[in-house]
């Protein structure tokens, strides 16, 4: 029996296969699955470096911002536009001051001030959200930079600010 004829296998159908024992076969590094080679595509592991990579940061980057500022701008125009005159109208229904006799004294008591203190919450509240948002496509950005700057180095992914220490008992606590 020849070499070929020693692997060569009838089966039922009285196809030929053939057959090579796992043991005789070289050790081949199993292929990632289908999962794995789309979350390292999109963490950016097989992506190009060089200069087209920091170009695409610097516009992921101008799109964070502009999109930060789309947002407040539309915030502010809605409450502008929207909220304010309605809470207006509501106050001054509500708290009297469209009644008759009310002078300019009960006027400012009664519905100016009140007003200019709700309006006032909500430029609070609406510049704490600005602010937020704003921090957060900073972080969202330096993470981009850190991971760019950490491509040259290695796998490694860098994180500015989250160094990270082994306690004797063998838990991970931040610094």
């Amino acid at each position: 029996m020849t070499l070929t004829a020693a692997r060569t296998e009838t089966t039922a159908d009285t196809e030929e296969t053939d057959y090579t024992p796992r043991s005789e076969l070289p050790d081949k590094e199993p292929r990632p699955s289908l999962g794995r080679r789309l979350l390292d595509d999109l963490k950016g592991a097989n992506k190009p470096k060089g200069r087209a990579t920091k170009k695409m940061h610097w516009a992921k980057a101008g799109f964070i911002r502009a999109s930060i500022l789309v947002f407040d701008w539309l915030l502010i125009f809605t409450t502008a536009t929207s909220l304010v005159p309605a809470l207006g109208a509501w106050l001054h229904m509500e708290s009297g001051a469209a009644g008759p006799g009310v002078g300019v004294d009960g006027l400012i008591a009664v519905w100016l001030v009140p007003l200019l203190f709700v309006v006032g919450m909500l430029m609070i509240g609406e510049i704490a959200i600005m602010r937020a948002l704003w921090r957060a496509g900073t972080r969202k950005i330096e993470r981009m930079r850190a991971q760019l700057e950490s491509e040259g180095d290695g796998p490694e992914r860098a994180r500015p600010g989250r160094e990270k220490t082994t306690t004797s008992s063998g838990s991970k606590r931040r610094k």
